[in-house]
């Protein structure tokens, strides 16, 4: 559902666009200032859709590596950002949101298990509240920072509150007061135990027609951050290859990259191979990881053993690799962009490799 919503007006709005090239072009009944608005109207709302489902991938991904137990500091104030965009839609048919949780200190935790506990307790406040009377009813998410330097997270609704008995029985394993078929009672049980793994604690108050409070306090991490401000690099005009099976994709990024550097482009990874043998260099290849012939990795590995130095060059493009295909890549000391992606994040890789040396220039072989 998340998903579907944005992708239908992304899709209507270039289908729009295309229905109407002909008008546009031959001025019929348009003016240029009302074109280019009308353009500038449809772009815009087509990339906010994109963004939009790009947020919700990027958040699935999120949580689908929760398995992952890696324990650092975790930005609360993120994290519950990107658990209400998880249930944004379900939250808006019931009641209206309001947010007050920015400042909070930083927890040592796991991101994606504290946004399973987040996502839990929004569900649950969901559910609590009938749908239809949105304007009514209200779901808040605050967070403070308690005298003891704690950060506390509270998740209330003006539900139909839980009963005094049901009360001490709902962190239960397998306890639900849903209809049957409607929920394991494991939900509550896991977020108890997930707060507690990271030395917190989980609490609720509520009554019959009171609504509910569930009520989160973390211990703050005692890490130091450290804001790093970059020093900004010149960009100068670079060559740059672009290896991905999918003939568009690599198409539109050497149209877009075109009025800052070089750009070859190419679907097959051996065909790179042969250009380097051949004497060309780059100063950036991004090379897709799943190509049908040759696999990202494979071409790394032969550029590796044949051209060490274009080995370094290259940057592996990904749409999200398998859990079982994690490890190889990671251990390569090779930066992973993940698509998607935009220009802006290519041309920044392309002037930190150039800050890392000359490109050598392209050798003639005879």
């Amino acid at each position: 559902h998340e998903i579907n919503n944005p992708l239908a007006y992304v899709t209507a709005s270039l289908e729009l666009m295309l229905s109407r090239l002909p008008d546009l072009t031959n001025n019929t009944g348009w003016s240029t200032i009302e074109q280019v608005q009308w353009l500038h109207h449809q772009l815009e709302r087509a990339c906010q859709g994109a963004a939009r489902v790009r947020v919700i991938v990027r958040d699935l991904k999120a949580f689908s590596r929760a398995n992952d137990e890696t324990v650092g500091d975790v930005d609360l104030s993120r994290a519950l950002t990107n658990s209400i965009a998880m249930v944004a839609s379900q939250i808006s048919l019931c009641a209206r949101l309001v947010r007050d949780y920015e400042g909070l200190p930083l927890v040592r935790a796991n991101e994606a298990r504290l946004g399973q506990v987040f996502v839990n307790l929004l569900v649950n406040a969901v559910q609590a509240i009938p749908a239809g009377n949105a304007a009514r009813n209200e779901i808040r998410v605050s967070g403070y920072t308690n005298p003891a330097g704690q950060a506390v997270i509270e998740i209330s609704d003006t539900g139909s509150g839980i009963t005094a008995e049901n009360l001490q029985l709902i962190f239960e394993p397998f306890f639900t007061t849903k209809p049957v078929g409607m929920g394991t009672g494991l939900g509550l049980s896991l977020c108890h135990g997930i707060v507690t793994s990271f030395g917190g604690q989980i609490t609720v108050e509520s009554g019959p027609g009171t609504g509910t409070v569930f009520r989160v306090t973390l211990p703050a991490s005692h890490h130091e951050t450290l804001t790093v401000v970059p020093t900004p690099l010149a960009e100068s005009k670079g060559r740059l290859l672009v290896i991905d099976d999918e003939q568009d994709f690599a198409e539109v990024l050497q149209e877009s990259l075109a009025p800052f550097h070089d750009v070859d482009i190419t679907t097959e990874a051996r065909q790179a191979l042969a250009w380097i043998a051949a004497g060309k260099r780059f100063d950036v290849i991004l090379c897709d990881m799943r190509m049908p012939e040759m696999t990202g990795l494979d071409f790394y590995a032969c550029l590796a053993v044949t051209n060490p130095e274009q080995a370094t060059r290259v940057v592996l493009m990904s749409g999200g690799f398998t859990r079982q295909a994690n490890e190889a890549p990671l251990a390569l000391p090779n930066p992973i962009l993940e698509k998607p992606f935009n220009v802006e994040q290519v041309r920044a890789i392309i002037r930190e490799r150039q800050g890392h040396g000359v490109r050598p220039p392209d050798v003639v072989v005879s």
